[in-house]
């Protein structure tokens, strides 16, 4: 009797270890699922807001006052307006 209440004793430690150590695995890869989840919610704010400019670039590209703002970016200015260059 003493020999099977010091086996299941023993049994019931290892089984204990064992969940310890299966619990601290699990915990380990919940901790990198996690993180992953972060980064790639992450990059899908950043490429739904990449999004959002380009749907706005796409629409108003064919306005004229879009064309005026890619001109004037280019250097251009109107025919009626007078260009000032400063003497550095």
């Amino acid at each position: 009797m003493k020999i099977v209440r010091i086996s299941l004793s023993i049994f019931f430690t290892i089984c204990i270890i064992f969940f310890v150590f299966i619990m601290y695995g699990q915990r380990s890869l919940y901790m990198v699922e996690l993180e992953r989840t972060r980064t790639l919610k992450e990059q899908i704010e950043i490429a739904t807001e990449e999004n959002k400019r380009l749907r706005f670039e796409i629409e108003n590209q064919m306005t004229d006052e879009y064309i005026e703002m890619i001109a004037r970016e280019l250097g251009f200015v109107r025919n009626t307006e007078t260009i000032f260059i400063p003497n550095n």
